[in-house]
């Protein structure tokens, strides 16, 4: 039986204490549909997804995926997110979360780059163009800001204290399910599935692999295997989240995650297929996203 939203609270509650006291004082596209899938199956994944979520990104969201330099829209943000704006807090945190690396280590950025240029030299031209985007949002928003990765987890707590899905799931994956108790995890997962946001699935597919195996019992049945996390990943495409070639999630496979099509211009279920999951695991990944599809609320 489900706790009440009060329980939710309190769990909320606790990543904003955990966060705080640890801290040292980052456009809905069209459902891919696979080309080899058969009529029928496609027919049975659009009446799944009919009256699933479908809300346009608000003004603010789109100035951020957009933005070249993030310093440009930085003060109008923090300042909507100081006012209490939740949307504005989690973007404020995720622009602080996605500067982390270059802020941390802005006088090798190039340099790092060009050592991995050399290990794979066919790449070299396109982690230079990567890098370039990078160190464009970053460089003038990361001046004399030395960035705490844990200021953007505090963003993301202010912001699912309000009952924001996606900070909700952020503050969920990055705080760590090792701590919090089986009934606050369920009800915490189970507050995201319900919003039916592909971008707080996308954020949540990253606790559903193989490494919470034993917390399967609360973070439901499609979790505890590689195959689940990407099954998540892809039902959060095909429901609506950015996997496009410019996506973040994108940008960070090929800079960070050694996912050579992520530099090639593909998007995130092309990437997957090619360089994450063999080609089995990925047909039954993909069956499997219809599956937690079918398996959202209905309204």
């Amino acid at each position: 039986m489900r706790r009440s939203l009060l329980v939710l609270a309190a769990f909320i509650a606790f990543a904003a204490i955990y966060i705080l006291t640890s801290s040292n004082k980052k456009l809905d596209q069209a459902i891919v549909i696979p080309a080899t899938d058969e009529t029928e199956k496609a027919a049975e994944i659009q009446n799944a997804v009919d009256g699933l979520h479908g809300q346009k990104k608000s003004a603010d969201e789109l100035k951020y995926e957009r933005a070249v330099d993030l310093s440009l829209i930085s003060d109008d943000i923090k300042s909507k997110a100081e006012a209490g704006d939740i949307i504005a807090q989690r973007i404020y945190g995720s622009m602080l979360e996605e500067c982390f690396t270059y802020s941390v280590s802005k006088k090798t950025y190039k340099e790092d780059l060009d050592a991995r240029g050399k290990i794979a030299p066919e790449l070299r031209d396109l982690y230079a163009r990567f890098g370039a985007k990078v160190e464009a949002r970053c460089k003038n928003f990361t001046v004399n800001m030395p960035i705490h990765i844990k200021d953007a987890y505090l963003w993301y707590a202010l912001a699912a204290m309000k009952k924001d899905a996606q900070s909700m799931a952020k503050v969920l994956t990055r705080m760590g399910v090792e701590k919090l108790d089986d009934g606050s995890l369920n009800e915490g997962v189970d507050f995201i599935i319900a919003s039916k946001d592909p971008d707080a699935m996308m954020e949540l597919a990253n606790v559903m692999g193989a490494h919470n195996q034993s917390r399967a019992s609360a973070l439901g049945q499609f979790s505890g295997s590689e195959r689940n996390e990407y099954a998540w990943r892809l039902a959060a495409c095909r429901l609506g989240a950015d996997c496009s070639a410019n996506a973040q999630i994108v940008t960070n496979f090929c800079l960070y995650g050694g996912a050579i099509s992520a530099c090639t211009g593909n998007g995130l279920q092309e990437v997957i297929r090619r360089d994450v999951l063999a080609p089995r695991e990925y047909e039954a990944a993909l069956n499997l996203s219809t599956e937690i599809i079918n398996s959202l609320p209905r309204p």
